[in-house]
């Protein structure tokens, strides 16, 4: 239970001010887990922030769950200028072991990123193993999320307003 929970995004706001914020309360499962919701977007409601009551509340980011953390310093670590060619990155997480972190990348893997990742993790790797390589940490990190710049900011504005409350 401990390792699970140090994976957890903290809510470092007060459960008293998310109704003024506009975030609605539930109650889930035969367990009436108690928990408040909020879409990110006003036009629909698909993206959200779901604030959990146990466990001393913690954050969770649709379903990412224990990777929510990594999704959050994703965000804040994205640096626009390495991706110059494109308006959107993915960024990738083992949803099995959320130690692992993430990736952010555009598109492909290059060789160069792979061998930055044959080091990092410790996958096999030659020059002429692009696609091993490439199925390698594809099967490391099996889920991956694609933001925007636009969607990054927003996605951090809600959560930094979430925080502050």
């Amino acid at each position: 239970m401990k390792k699970f929970m140090e994976n957890l995004l903290k809510f470092t706001g007060k459960f008293k001010n998310l109704k003024k914020l506009g975030y609605t309360f539930q109650r889930l499962y035969a367990r009436n887990y108690k928990c408040y919701w909020k879409p990110i977007y006003d036009t629909h409601d698909n993206d959200r922030f779901w604030v959990w009551v146990g466990h001393g509340g913690y954050i969770e980011y649709n379903d990412l769950y224990s990777n929510t953390k990594n999704f959050i310093d994703a965000l804040h670590n994205i640096d626009w200028g390495k991706f110059p060619n494109t308006n959107y990155v993915k960024i990738q997480f083992n949803n099995r072991n959320p130690n692992d972190g993430y990736l952010i990348t555009d598109k492909s893997f290059d060789m160069q990123e792979l061998s930055i990742l044959y080091k990092r993790y410790g996958l096999n790797y030659t020059d002429d193993q692009y696609d091993l390589v490439n199925k390698e940490v594809r099967s490391k990190f099996n889920d991956e999320i694609m933001v925007t710049k636009e969607s990054a900011n927003k996605i951090l504005d809600v959560y930094n307003q979430l925080q502050n409350s």
